[in-house]
């Protein structure tokens, strides 16, 4: 259930399109108030209800409001897309076109090492992501890893909400590789992750994933098996 709910999220929900306002100039545009954009949190929403751990915003005002939020206030610490134009009529925002490609199509180990780095600089700041989902992260030919959708980030000091972002991030790695019996290669992807969020921020969040009833669980409902195992040995050994 939990692939073909990532499946519909990945190839039916964008909510954004790339435009050009001057030559060689590109931009995202992304609407929030799109009944797909809504469908797509709602599905998210009832998904998750056995274990109710991040608060997910429905509301498009809501979501734009957080993205813009967590744009502004992360890019003193790191590289955010810049924000050219909002429209809180149309509900709508332009924003810097990061050029790059998604972590999905990565192989090199310092990617996800500086993608896990990316996720503990934003725990390390009291944000939350909310869809910390890989294809959310662009690694950019400059080998950085810019994060490009937050309309779920959150402030918050509440260890639970950095742990969905943990498994959210694993959960949606495991769904590409193919190959149930690889193991090997989904813990050289999540390994790197793990190693550079604690580099970053704490082990506190993957002890309590390792330890957590609800949280262990959390993982086990979105992360196939078993790949869910993986990567709960691995969280185990980082932390």
């Amino acid at each position: 259930m939990m692939k073909r709910l990532i499946d519909f999220i990945e190839t039916s929900s964008s909510q954004v399109i790339v435009i050009e306002r001057a030559p060689n100039e590109k931009r995202v545009l992304k609407k929030y108030s799109g009944g797909i954009g809504l469908i797509k949190w709602f599905i998210v929403k009832a998904a998750t209800v056995p274990v109710p751990i991040y608060p997910i915003a429905l509301n498009p005002k809501v979501r734009m409001q957080r993205e813009i939020s967590f744009f502004e206030y992360m890019s003193k610490f790191m590289k955010m897309p810049k924000i050219y134009e909002v429209s809180w009529n149309e509900l709508s925002i332009e924003r810097e076109y990061i050029a790059g490609e998604s972590i999905y199509m990565s192989s090199e180990e310092e990617i996800f090492r500086k993608l896990g780095m990316a996720l503990g600089t934003v725990h390390s700041h009291e944000r939350a992501l909310g869809d910390s989902k890989c294809s959310n992260f662009i690694a950019t030919s400059s080998g950085d890893v810019v994060i490009v959708d937050a309309e779920q980030a959150i402030e918050t000091t509440n260890l639970e909400h950095y742990a969905w972002d943990i498994v959210v991030l694993l959960a949606t790695l495991s769904y590409i590789v193919n190959n149930i019996f690889d193991i090997g290669r989904f813990k050289s992807r999540i390994k790197p992750i793990l190693e550079g969020y604690v580099s970053t921020y704490s082990r506190s969040t993957l002890k309590a994933i390792a330890d957590d009833v609800r949280l262990k669980a959390f993982l086990s409902i979105t992360t196939p098996t078993p790949f869910n195992f993986a990567a709960l040995e691995v969280i185990k050994e980082i932390a």
